[in-house]
């Protein structure tokens, strides 16, 4: 009998140190830098009057709602006024993954205008198939982002885009 009291106290303690380790685990992924500007811009300012900011870094906050599925080098991010910007790796060094959709995201980057964008551009990675890629006239070219893994997942809508 002691000797089972003893087993199941050593899985008792086993367990309650397994709950430990994944409680103290982070609950965000970062993605190319961290962001380190503490002030976020809102998404509806960057795509009305973004003169004032272009070429300048800008942090935006709100929720992954659409992305690249093809090697993650872009993300819809839409604020709670539902106005949305595309942020995009420009150099491809960043790359999200599809578990992001629908979690709060926190992106730094350089805020980019061009008023002659055609709003998709077609694209092909090496080994698959063209697909169009977003070019819109206001986007913001990412350096990096942290993404909160907890928030929860609201479906996302494809867009013309990311098929």
């Amino acid at each position: 009998m002691k000797r089972f009291a003893a087993v199941c106290l050593f899985l008792a303690v086993f367990a309650l140190a397994a709950f430990a380790e994944e409680a103290a685990t982070p609950q965000t992924k970062t993605f190319g830098k961290a962001p380190t500007l503490t002030e976020s811009v809102a998404i509806s300012k960057l795509n009305t009057a973004p003169a004032e900011l272009v070429n300048k870094p800008v942090l935006v906050t709100g929720k992954v709602v659409d992305m690249c599925r093809h090697s993650g080098c872009w993300v819809a991010i839409e604020a709670a006024d539902s106005s949305r910007i595309i942020c995009k790796s420009m150099d491809e060094s960043v790359h999200f993954t599809t578990d992001c959709i629908g979690k709060e995201v926190s992106l730094q980057g350089k805020l980019l205008v061009d008023r002659k964008a055609p709003g998709s551009v077609e694209k092909k990675h090496e080994g698959e198939a063209a697909h169009s890629c977003p070019a819109p006239q206001v986007l913001v070219s990412i350096e990096g982002a942290t993404v909160n893994m907890t928030a929860a997942v609201a479906p996302a809508t494809p867009t013309e885009g990311s098929k």
